[in-house]
């Protein structure tokens, strides 16, 4: 998974060194270790933990399923969605690089935002870097965002 935060993390022209040396929690071998099948199953049913080990499987070369960005970052944008941290940080990288999904810096800004908010460390120093980058404009709308979307999950948990 470090590859990937690199590689993605690399191609984002904007981002600082100190955001570079930066890696999301690492998942444990029991959390991402089993075979894409057992993991599939699970985010198939809604687990959050599952759809994110879905997306380092596909983000790996050399495991049980193909390389494929997209596929990684539509799994992490689940996993996210579901309240993930790890995945909110990812996804945000994704947004930040293009890579996976189309490059749009204000849903970075969301998703690391969101990230830090549930506590995890790596996405403070790639948000605080990419508040370098934006305008207090483009800030605001992406803390809009965010605050958008934690209605939204609560609601659905609620449900």
């Amino acid at each position: 998974m470090t590859r990937l935060v690199v590689a993605l993390t690399l191609s984002a022209a904007s981002i600082s060194s100190v955001a570079l040396a930066q890696t999301p929690p690492r998942p444990s071998k029991k959390l991402c270790g089993s075979n894409a099948a057992t993991y599939l199953t699970a985010a198939e049913k809604g687990d959050a933990d599952a759809m994110f080990c879905m997306g380092v499987k596909h983000s790996n070369s050399g495991t049980d399923v193909a390389r494929d960005d997209v596929q990684a970052t539509q799994w992490f944008m689940k996993a996210a969605d579901a309240g993930q941290p790890s995945g909110m940080f990812l996804t945000g990288v994704a947004f930040w690089s293009g890579r996976g999904i189309s490059q749009d810096m204000v849903e970075a800004y969301k998703w690391l935002d969101l990230s830090v908010k549930l506590g995890n460390k790596s996405a403070v120093t790639a948000r605080d870097g990419l508040t370098r980058a934006l305008s207090p404009q483009k800030i605001g709308e992406a803390q809009q965002r965010a605050a958008d979307w934690e209605k939204g999950f609560q609601k659905r948990k609620k449900s």
